[in-house]
């Protein structure tokens, strides 16, 4: 379980090491999401007093843990792609609910920037290049269609039935977890 860690414990340790990679590789992986973050600006990274372990710190074990994803052909855009994938994580236990409208049934996501910052680095995953050319107004749409998205995804489950789906609102506890 990501979002439960005993207290004074770490984490997943990709975790501390992503966070502790260089400002080139951040930049690379996740562009203006990643500067300026440490283990405290993710609530799924528990607090560690230490960046060392058997030796070694985070940032050589980043270093460590890419050459040994290059030996098994983890290299590139595969690359980055795992990366992200691990920032999408972090950056949901970012993500912070409340009753949408006083409804104890209903919840809505409030950390709108958080919630913009995972779509933006949603959207980065599946980006094709001519998606790049886009114009700002195409762009925006597509953004708000994503935070549209990963909203309800977040806030609603799916009940199908033979005949019909229906969507069944969450609680806040609910969609937390």
């Amino acid at each position: 379980v990501v979002s439960h860690e005993e207290e004074q414990e770490r984490t997943y340790h990709i975790f501390y090491q992503l966070l502790a990679a260089s400002d080139e590789q951040k930049e690379e992986i996740w562009p203006e999401g990643l500067e300026g973050t440490d283990q405290e600006s993710f609530a799924y990274v528990g607090y560690s007093e230490t960046d060392t372990i058997e030796g070694k710190t985070d940032s050589e074990r980043f270093e460590l843990t890419k050459r040994a994803l290059e030996l098994v052909g983890v290299t590139g855009e595969k690359f980055l792609s795992l990366m992200r994938a691990i920032c999408v994580v972090l950056q949901l236990g970012n993500l912070t609910f409340d009753l949408l409208e006083d409804d104890v049934d209903k919840s809505k996501i409030t950390s709108r920037e958080e919630l913009e910052d995972l779509s933006h680095l949603m959207m980065m995953m599946g980006t094709k290049d001519d998606e790049n050319d886009e114009d700002d107004k195409t762009k925006q749409q597509r953004s708000d269609a994503a935070i549209e998205l990963i909203e309800t995804s977040l806030t609603q489950r799916t009940v199908r039935t033979r005949s019909e789906e229906i969507k069944v609102p969450l609680t806040v506890e609910a969609a937390k977890e």
